[in-house]
């Protein structure tokens, strides 16, 4: 099953406009406009962190959601995966710019 909802979580001191965030969101509005996605900007504190990934997902589907990320953002995301059940795909930091689209399109993929 393709995932409806994407979560990204970026790196230590990158931003929702980082180059992958960029390329990953145009990706998803030319291939798969209808998944809901969201990239938050991640505050500093671990807690700030995991309580705005709990509010901004609360109303996401259990089946169908997913998460994306990059360096840090991978902490986060197998802490939120784990909390809620959801798929979580690891970016890592060997992947770059072409490869990364790739990448996401072979989660799209599986499952």
């Amino acid at each position: 099953m393709s995932p409806t909802h994407l979560l990204y979580l970026h790196g230590f001191r990158s931003s929702p406009k980082s180059f992958k965030a960029e390329r990953l969101r145009a990706w998803l509005q030319a291939q798969r406009p209808a998944v809901h996605w969201w990239c938050p900007q991640l505050p500093p504190s671990p807690a700030a962190v995991l309580r705005l990934i709990e509010e901004g997902t609360a109303g996401w589907p259990a089946q169908g959601s997913a998460v994306l990320d990059s360096s840090l953002g991978g902490f986060y995301a197998t802490v939120g995966a784990e909390r809620t059940g959801w798929r979580s795909e690891e970016h890592t930091s060997e992947l770059q710019s072409h490869s990364f689209i790739s990448y996401a399109v072979f989660c799209f993929k599986k499952k």
